[in-house]
């Protein structure tokens, strides 16, 4: 028996993935973990990591099992050559990265054993994965940090995982082994929920283990499972042809190659769209209302309790909780059927060219340019005029006598409010406006989107790129500099005060001289990040977690330099 996989019992996840879903992408807007701006990232959202130029790994933040590592990963070099640098990140209790040489290292928290390094005492330099026998662990293709454990999957398809040193008094990597004792192999895709961890092998059939309480491991039973189980379906056959998987919550979703859709755990709000409330412990198919089957899906987004889909006609359906209106089917009343997004005038949407989803919200880009949403709209994010929650599907619209024109739209950014660049260098916002967010001069919550105005009263132009934090916004000019404005309570703005602006205000240092030489921003929930063109990094707010990364814990009322952990300031930063 693998004792170490009694922890999944309790709680497995991998911060940011389909489990919470939208939960973690409302996170990462507002704390400004912007992984857009990153070359390669991930955030548990107490802790950051961020490569340089030259393949260096660095980090700020909480370091309290010293998952920043303190210093330099050794033996990185350009991450872009091959078989060399960082090739992915992994952040849980503790940091995993993946090496281009299929290698891996592991430091922080480690009570539990999740560094595999045969103690339980937790480590502020990166340690490489070992096997028991000291040997380095090789050719791996992906890692998962999650809470209490670390999983690391290989080209051969073999996982491998770290033991449990509460249970076993031992930490060292096991390999995930059937029952019978013989390796576990052929896996191709591996998603972790809220207590399950679930494999996509490369025959298309599922396998899981982990906590099963609502049948999520799919195995037509709800007992916990510490060795992995085939999932099956209701007769007992093994379940087949799936394409991919994702470990949604205390349910698990399953989209197979002939585009339908199956699911297996929790069913309280219908989320399984199979026609009841019950909860399965094996999967179920996803049914039309006239029991047809649903498919022809080639995309899903969703979080713990509905998701929507979009089929390849450019349709949008969706299904489980609907308490804002959020399934667009006209009604607030929850579905275990897919239902059809339509428009205010009940006809459907069509000429979908993506989906996106929100808090309690959806958003949809069509083929046309235009942007359409439905459900919560307490201030405004649908954009459509009012804050009515919606729903069906309302397109955003314009004051009639703006020149806000989606189909110019270059870029937007959503915090707590929207922002929106155009092709022209205007910037555009709505939605909250309690602090001044929206640069419009005033604290008014807007329905539409409104231009953004400089302090002086002209209009705010020539932005290369925009930022929204939870209640403050960025915007770099072309010309380097960066001007902020909104919520100022912990210095977020950079102005040298903590005072609210309703007005863009140039970003300043502590001699008072503009901020310049800018070239990327980014947002955070009460702190702002500045990289410049010589590859230095900057930042100012809140810094209660040392998130400025200065080496105090002072918040910072001007941009202060990012330092290095012997006090030297960090620099060549390219993301």
């Amino acid at each position: 028996m693998n004792p170490f996989f009694k922890s999944l019992q309790v709680s497995t996840r991998r911060v940011g993935v389909f489990a919470c879903r939208n939960f973690f992408k409302v996170l990462t807007t507002l704390i400004g973990l912007f992984v857009s701006d990153l070359y390669i990232f991930s955030n548990t959202g107490n802790h950051s990591l961020f490569i340089q130029e030259g393949g260096l790994l660095k980090g700020m933040g909480h370091n309290d099992f010293g998952q920043l590592a303190n210093g330099v990963v050794p033996s990185m070099v350009t991450p872009t050559a091959p078989k060399f640098g960082v090739r992915e990140v992994s952040a849980g209790s503790h940091s995993i990265i993946l090496m281009w040489d299929g290698t891996a290292w592991a430091w922080g928290a480690n009570t539990l054993g999740q560094l595999a390094d045969d103690t339980n005492v937790s480590k502020s330099i990166p340690q490489r994965v070992k096997l028991s026998d000291g040997s380095i662990l090789k050719d791996i293709e992906s890692v998962i940090a999650t809470e209490y454990n670390s999983y690391y999957l290989t080209e051969s398809g073999r996982v491998w995982a770290s033991s449990n040193w509460s249970t076993t008094g031992r930490s060292e990597l096991e390999q995930i082994i059937n029952q019978d004792g013989t390796p576990f192999s052929g896996v191709v895709k591996l998603s972790a929920g809220l207590g399950q961890v679930v494999f996509l092998m490369g025959d298309g059939t599922v396998w899981a283990f982990g906590r099963n309480n609502n049948g999520q491991v799919g195995d037509g039973t709800t007992t916990d499972r510490t060795y992995p189980v085939q999932v099956k379906n209701s007769d007992g056959s093994f379940f087949t042809g799936v394409k991919d998987i994702s470990a949604a919550g205390y349910h698990t979703m399953y989209l197979k190659q002939n585009g339908e859709v199956w699911g297996a755990g929790f069913n309280h709000d219908g989320q399984l769209g199979n026609g009841t409330y019950d909860s399965s412990p094996f999967p179920v198919q996803m049914i039309n209302q006239d029991g047809t089957p649903f498919n022809e899906v080639v995309a899903l987004s969703g979080g713990t309790r509905e998701t929507s889909f979009l089929k390849k006609d450019g349709t949008v359906w969706a299904v489980g909780k609907n308490n804002y209106g959020q399934l667009g089917d006209g009604t607030t009343t929850s579905r275990n059927h897919p239902v059809q997004v339509t428009k205010s005038d009940g006809q459907p949407l069509t000429s979908v060219k993506s989906i996106d989803s929100g808090h309690y919200f959806s958003v949809f880009y069509l083929e046309d340019g235009t942007i359409w949403s439905v459900g919560r709209n307490d201030t405004g994010q649908l954009g459509d005029g009012t804050t009515t929650n919606r729903s069906r599907a309302v397109q955003l619209i314009n004051d009639p006598n703006s020149r806000f024109f989606q189909s110019e739209i270059i870029n937007y950014s959503a915090g707590g409010h929207v922002l929106f660049q155009l092709k022209d260098g205007s910037v555009w916002a709505m939605g909250n406006n309690a602090k001044g967010q929206l640069g419009d001069g005033t604290n008014i919550d807007r329905l539409n989107p409104v231009r953004v105005l400089e302090s002086i009263g002209g209009m705010l132009s020539s932005v290369s790129h925009v930022k929204a934090g939870f209640s403050h916004s960025v915007f770099l000019k072309t010309d380097g500099t960066v001007w902020t404005t909104g919520s100022n309570s912990h210095g977020q703005l950079g102005d040298g005060s903590v005072s609210n602006r309703t007005n863009p205000v140039q970003v300043i240092d502590s001699g008072g001289a503009p901020l310049s030489d800018i070239t990327q921003i980014a947002a955070g929930y009460k702190h702002t990040v500045f990289l410049k063109r010589n590859g230095t990094v900057w930042a100012t707010g809140e810094n209660i977690a040392g998130q400025l990364g200065d080496g105090t814990n002072i918040d910072r009322q001007n941009p202060v330099q990012v330092l290095e952990s012997g006090g030297t300031p960090i620099n060549n930063v390219i993301k």
